[in-house]
């Protein structure tokens, strides 16, 4: 187990008041594993996440990353978010991907990092794109470079907030199949919250369903459909009636 959370509490203050977004929450993430979360606009999936990456202090509890307690944001933790407006608008796409690699000394020259760069692009389709700046991209095609330039440091586990939840439907769809490609070619470890049940089954190993209300882990779920997963499976739609029933209550 790559990820432990155990007994993790956290609570906001407001106008005095604790307010109780997790309580006692246990849970693991295995290596290689692609883990959804999935619930209701406001459970605390994002706070969690940012919680894992050190974005967010817990109360009580321990998070660690392979038997080591988590307490600042490190780069084993990279963080994708929704938001278009994640790349340095005045690089070029090549030069966002190559820039945590100097930043981190990873290569041992200036030509091996932007071959470790261009590399990666070339996983996502954006060979032909290094040279344009973030203003001349698509949302979806952003998305894939913030997607790489997470990965190109290879960090232990990422962590995506609704990374497709502002793209139309088609380049969703094409997004979820390259996350899923890459995700299966390079064996990372992904935590992926969505509010989507939908693409939660399409993308995951395991589901965790969460609800409003502080002891919010209503449910974690196995999820063994072979892939390729199809949208009219019968598997597929039984699991989303189940998730569906669980969330409504």
């Amino acid at each position: 187990m790559i990820l432990e959370i155990k007994n993790v509490t956290k609570y906001f203050l407001q106008n005095g008041i604790k307010l109780e977004v997790h309580k006692d929450m246990n849970f693991g993430v295995n290596e290689g594993e692609f883990l959804c979360v999935l619930g209701p606009s406001g459970c605390g999936k994002s706070t969690l996440l940012k919680e894992i990456a050190g974005f967010e202090k817990i109360d009580s509890g321990c998070i660690s990353l392979n038997g080591k307690e988590i307490s600042k944001p490190e780069i084993n933790r990279i963080m994708v978010f929704q938001d278009f407006d994640q790349l340095f608008p005045w690089k070029t796409v090549l030069q966002n991907v190559i820039f945590p690699l100097m930043v981190n000394k990873i290569g041992e020259s200036k030509i091996e990092r932007e071959n470790i760069a261009r590399s990666y692009l070339s996983m996502v389709k954006l060979d032909e794109f290094c040279d344009y700046y973030p203003h001349q991209l698509s949302g979806g095609m952003k998305q894939r470079v913030a997607l790489v330039r997470a990965l190109v440091i290879k960090p232990e586990i990422l962590l995506m907030d609704e990374p497709f939840g502002s793209v139309d439907a088609q380049t969703r769809d094409e997004l979820q199949h390259m996350l899923l490609s890459i995700a299966q070619s390079i064996n990372v470890t992904i935590m992926f919250v969505t509010h989507d049940i939908h693409e939660a089954i399409l993308l995951s190993n395991r589901i965790i369903v969460m609800g409003k209300g502080p002891d919010n882990i209503k449910k974690i779920i196995n999820n063994n459909i072979p892939f390729p997963r199809k949208d009219n499976q019968q598997e597929i739609l039984d699991m989303h009636e189940q998730i569906y029933q669980l969330i409504k209550d």
